[in-house]
């Protein structure tokens, strides 16, 4: 069914295609990545030195910024930013649907949360990724106790340079291939001794102590199932399957199924005719270059103004001039107290490169969005509150290509995450209205970043807000239309979910009543006050009016 020949040539030709954007890899991760700069072989060692390169690290830490926005926009630690929800939203309205779900979510980031899943800190190193190359892959699997019991999830952020990937006709990545490298004994440990017997190389390397530590390579191929036999519960009946290949042997070694992709690979920015996708770090190339230039015609000329090049007479050719702190040399003065030895220049202004080097800083801050973050500051008293909002509304825009994320990387992820959950048996208690309708979950970003994108909707309440305040100058009625239009009631709670105020300070339903009662008694009473001199007046009259006929 597999032809391991072909797809070892096929794996070859995918990978001279990657060979160009590997280079660019290599070149951004020297310059703004360098954990990652060994999409080369000699690089691949462990303990390289990578940073040979940088004379300025300012590349380093934007981009290290830039993970950090884009950590606390689209996946903040200590919240619940991925909601799980039905499909069908008519089924929140039973209580018990709507606290499962609830509970749904906890568990998920409970299992993300937990501190041997590696979640917080592959999600960071893929987000570094996609940041600096434009990609970014995460597998996510079971993680098994010392017996082999599931225990919860892990994630592994996994490094580009071994990876190639193919698009369907739909231009979505279906099919992707990872190399890597195992011991003997370590493959023996990873598949087992029945999956070696396949591999004998591999196999006889293994069983002998003098050659266990000899390295082989090994191919993951992952894709869609090209022939799912219904009603099979091993790999012919999943929707994905996954095989290993030992390129020594030429064989596979091993081969599962998947019901979700265990693989999420995302791009940042993508080229209609390119595979491989492009981040802010590839975009600003020329900048990191250039930094690093200018940082060293800075130090040029820190040498020179430190130890300027020296002209010295014709006739000391045969002196020895000793340039250093404390030393003497003699004949540098003739008869007459003259200097025979003297600089040649004073010393080189460095003042334009340091122009030109904050420059180049601005426009790495702005492709790592660093001055995004800018809207509170350098605010004057005179600012309102809708400049404020409308500057935040126009961030969100910017923001924008960050929650491309949400559909190519977490989406794609979620339906491994629930296939996994399911598997740990964490759906068993699900309420028979959500399996009567399929058991379909979706999912509902709450973040900062789209509460970022939603200020939009806030700034314009304001503008029309200010805009009504102009004319109710010369049509007072303005104001009370407005407010017939936009009540509060239900203005100020959409307003308090973008500015993300907390749920739990926002009043229940019975709060709302009785402060609705409270507020109508006390309206009452103000009423009845200002009746009461006018009842005494007219009791007053009464009576002197009924004096005489009595």
């Amino acid at each position: 069914m597999f032809d391991v020949s072909m797809t070892l040539s096929r794996l070859a030709a995918l990978e001279t295609e990657r060979a160009p954007f590997a280079r660019l890899m290599q070149e951004v991760a020297e310059l703004a990545l360098p954990r990652h700069a060994h999409f080369n072989e000699s690089n691949r060692a462990g303990g390289t030195e990578r940073t040979r390169k940088l004379f300025d690290s300012y590349g380093v830490q934007a981009l290290d910024r830039g993970v950090t926005a884009f950590e606390g926009l689209v996946m903040p630690k200590g919240a619940l930013w991925q909601l799980l929800r039905p499909r069908d939203e008519e089924l929140l309205r039973h209580q018990k649907v709507a606290v499962w779900f609830e509970q749904k979510t906890k568990q998920l980031f409970q299992l993300r949360n937990d501190r041997e899943s590696g979640f917080v800190n592959e999600t960071h190193e893929s987000a570094a990724s996609l940041l600096a190359f434009g990609n970014q892959s995460m597998w996510v699997d079971l993680r098994y106790d010392q017996f082999g019991q599931p225990e919860g999830l892990r994630y592994a952020s996994e490094h580009l340079g071994a990876i190639v990937v193919e698009e369907n006709f739909q231009g979505l990545i279906d099919r992707t291939k990872r190399t890597f490298t195992l011991s003997a004994r370590e493959a023996k440990s990873k598949f087992g001794p029945a999956a070696l017997a396949k591999a004998p190389l591999v196999a006889s390397a293994a069983s002998d102590p003098k050659t266990e530590i000899k390295m082989f390579d090994f191919v993951h191929v992952l894709m869609p199932n090209p022939r799912i036999m219904d009603g099979m519960i091993d790999w012919h009946g999943k929707p994905y399957i996954g095989f290993y290949i030992s390129v020594a042997d030429k064989e596979i070694i091993d081969i599962g199924g998947f019901r979700a992709m265990p693989r999420s690979y995302s791009r940042f920015n993508k080229s209609s005719n390119e595979v491989y996708g492009r981040g802010p770090a590839l975009d600003v190339l020329p900048e990191l270059r250039q930094i690093q230039d200018i940082a060293c015609l800075i130090m040029s000329a820190a040498e020179f103004s430190g130890q300027p090049p020296l002209g010295a007479h014709s006739d000391m050719q045969d002196e020895m001039i000793h340039y250093a702190p404390h030393g003497i040399t003699y004949g540098a003065i003739d008869d007459r107290g003259n200097r025979l030895i003297v600089p040649l220049f004073d010393g080189a202004d460095p003042s334009p490169l340091y122009a030109l080097q904050e420059a180049m800083h601005k426009t790495l801050d702005r492709a790592f969005f660093a001055d995004l973050f800018l809207t509170n500051q350098d605010m004057k008293s005179h600012v309102s509150a809708t400049e404020i909002v409308e500057r935040r509304a126009e961030s969100g825009v910017l923001l924008a290509p960050l929650s491309r994320q949400e559909n190519e990387w977490f989406s794609q992820q979620l339906d491994r995450e629930i296939d996994l959950m399911d598997q740990l048996g964490l759906f068993d208690d699900m309420p028979d209205e959500v399996l009567e309708a399929g058991g379909l979950i979706e999912v509902v970003y709450d973040n900062p970043l789209n509460r970022l994108m939603a200020s939009d909707a806030a700034a314009g309440f304001f503008r029309t807000a200010e805009q009504v305040g102009v004319v109710s100058a010369y049509y007072p009625q303005a104001g009370a239309d407005f407010a017939r239009q936009f009540p509060m009631a239900r203005v100020l709670p959409a307003l308090a979910e973008i500015n993300a105020v907390p749920a739990s300070w926002r009043a229940s339903a019975e709060e709302l009543e009785s402060a609705e009662e409270s507020a109508a008694q006390e309206q009452q009473v103000a009423q009845l006050t200002q009746l009461l001199p006018a009842i005494g007046g007219a009791a007053r009259d009464l009576s002197q009016a009924a004096g005489p006929n009595v």
